[in-house]
């Protein structure tokens, strides 16, 4: 052997050589330990890396795909490296760590073999401080007795129309029952009266000015990647999710479905208005719908042994105008006096009205107010229907979060000052368009209490989110709202202002009882037309009312005039919440609407101002 080998090398002085094996090789029988430390580093690595795939496999294809469909030079890349992230640190942990145990191989004769080993150690360490930093948060999001959770949002569904928040009329005998057993909430408010910023306002526990979700005209606007939806958070701890809705302002094309591994976006035909099909109303039915689809799901996830906690997301759009109910609901809240004519309307024909020929009495309050309601006992039983499909399909209901809710209510002409009413919604945010009803059962939680301290409509996905981790949780940064577990469990959560509104020169503040309504001189309503979108520099020409909402629930009574510190006090609490929301906003991003989705939504009574 050359004398620098001798010098600087060792044979391998170990029993287990190629001749316990029964063969002969010089090769191996002159490998030297810095050789085998090389090979051992490489093989270590190439196992963890190989390890790493099959760890990363899941969450790198959902990345690959989502990356694919939206484009690779999109703004949208950093759902790769950003959401997905999980991906790549599961892979580069198998990796170096791999690598780091190689390194540690023995070779206590090889020059440097000391330095070689520290280094392996501390690069090992460090990985699995970091790793195991990693682990415990996802070990911190995903437990044994996570809950499914089923998440029911009825469109268009004011609270004060539920039996379990006063009304005198037997339209809710399914929710009240369920309220008796939940947590109610008196004041939850929507952060918007209308659909489209609503539900992407507690899609993404964010106000409207931030999501910048606000128009459908001229082109819709449509919801940005950047944002972390409830869904997401869901799916990024282990749950199964699945969306059911049929309203056409939240079409997956407009980019509602991030997080759900199923979105059903059906849009029903278009029909005219006051058609006079004697059986309209399977026209607009949607709770029909969904229980099919819902049984159809959850016969596939069975039949595919799908073990996870499931996220389900239904949005009902029966309780929205056109109000339609089915026999016997058409007249089931109708005035004792309603002759034969009428009735025979009722069962026949919708209650909108706009450029169209109608009854006369079709306009009356009581028309409309009774096809409402009938609307609403027709969806409670549906629910109730619901809830046994849900335990015939093997659903444990005892670990089931369930939460009942709505987009936004619904005004019948409701008087207030200087604004004798209309009718619909996203006119204004008075409390019959903003205040709606939230009912929340979580398991191993409250049962028939009711919680009067206000909260917001957004604070639903950061509680489904610490829910389903099972244990208390900061919400995602990216979140503005706040989780209700706390009020849940019997405990109590540090009262703060709710907020709705916050774009078309308007906002709302509502603190304990007191509500403070500014608005725009020249913009008090929406405008149906979209004209401008209002930015940090909008010149706000403020008008405002103050309410009582405690002595004043139907807010009849300016007390502006007569309490003119608590309108300062107010004043200052909303301007600057405006100042920071509007200033916090991006540029929007919108999609031209096609024909069927422009007939679908002049069908249902959109794109004419209320929504």
């Amino acid at each position: 052997m050359p004398e620098w080998r001798n010098r600087h090398t060792r044979r391998i002085q170990n029993p287990l050589t190629a001749r316990s094996w029964g063969f002969e090789s010089p090769l191996w029988h002159h490998l030297d330990h810095d050789m085998i430390s090389t090979s051992a580093l490489a093989v270590g690595s190439l196992l963890g890396a190989l390890a790493g795939s099959l760890a990363s496999a899941s969450p790198l294809a959902a990345a690959l795909q989502t990356v694919s469909a939206e484009g690779w030079w999109s703004q949208d890349l950093h759902r790769l490296v950003g959401l997905e992230f999980r991906a790549l640190r599961t892979f580069a942990f198998f990796t170096v760590g791999g690598a780091a145990v190689g390194a540690l191989f023995p070779h206590h004769f090889a020059r440097g073999g000391r330095f070689v080993r520290l280094a392996g150690c501390f690069t090992l360490l460090l990985v699995l401080a970091a790793e195991s930093t990693r682990t415990a948060v996802v070990a911190g999001t995903h437990c044994e007795d996570s809950p499914n959770i089923v998440w029911i949002v009825l469109d268009a569904l004011r609270a004060d129309h539920l039996g379990c928040y006063g009304y005198p009329k037997d339209t809710s005998p399914f929710l009240d029952e369920l309220a008796a057993s939940s947590v109610r909430f008196e004041h939850a408010l929507s952060q918007e009266s209308y659909t489209l910023a609503s539900v992407a306002s507690y899609f993404t526990s964010t106000y409207p000015p931030l999501t910048d979700v606000l128009y459908d005209l001229p082109g819709i606007d449509v919801l940005q990647r950047r944002f972390l939806t409830v869904a997401e958070g869901l799916a990024d701890v282990g749950y199964g999710t699945a969306a059911f809705v049929f309203n056409p302002h939240l079409q997956a094309r407009f980019r509602f479905d991030q997080g759900f591994e199923i979105y059903d976006d059906e849009i029903l035909p278009a029909v005219p208005l006051h058609s006079s099909e004697p059986h309209v109303h399977d026209l607009f039915d949607t709770a029909t719908r969904i229980h099919r689809k819902v049984s159809r799901f959850l016969d596939e996830r069975a039949e595919t042994g799908d073990e996870r906690p499931l996220a389900l997301y239904l949005h009902y759009r029966d309780i929205h105008g056109p109000y339609v109910p089915p026999p016997p609901y058409h007249d089931m809240f109708a005035p004792e006096d309603w002759n034969e004519a009428q009735r025979r309307v009722a069962l026949r024909s919708t209650c909108r009205t706009k450029d169209q020929d109608a009854p006369p009495f079709i306009e009356d309050l009581e028309y409309r107010l009774a096809q409402y309601d009938g609307e609403i006992r027709y969806t409670d039983d549906a629910l109730a229907e619901l809830f046994e499909l849900l335990a015939s399909h093997g659903l444990d209901l005892d670990n089931t979060l369930v939460v009942v809710t709505a987009d936004h209510g619904e005004e019948f002409r409701d008087p207030h000052p200087d604004d004798p009413g209309s009718w619909t919604h996203g006119r204004t945010l008075y409390m019959e368009q903003v205040r709606v009803p939230l009912i929340i059962s979580l398991p191993r939680g409250e049962r028939g209490l009711v919680v009067d301290q206000p909260v917001e409509l957004m604070d639903v996905g950061p509680t489904l989110l610490e829910a389903a981790v099972c244990s208390a949780s900061a919400p995602p940064a990216a979140f503005q709202g706040r989780s209700l577990v706390p009020l849940l469990k019997g405990g109590e959560l540090r009262p703060r202002p709710v907020f709705s509104g916050g774009n078309h020169g308007r906002g709302l503040v509502l603190a304990e009882d007191l509500s403070y309504y500014s608005f725009d001189e020249g913009t008090k309503f929406k405008e149906s037309d979209h004209a401008h979108r209002p930015g940090p520099d909008y010149p706000y020409r403020r008008n405002a009312q103050l309410f009582d909402l405690d002595t004043d629930p139907g807010q009849t009574r300016d007390l502006g005039p007569t309490r003119p510190e608590d309108v300062e006090r107010l004043r200052s609490i909303l301007l600057q919440w405006l100042v920071t929301a509007e200033g916090a906003g991006s540029a929007s991003e919108a999609m031209e609407l096609d024909p069927e989705t422009i007939e679908q939504l002049k069908a249902l009574g959109y794109l004419g101002g209320d929504h």
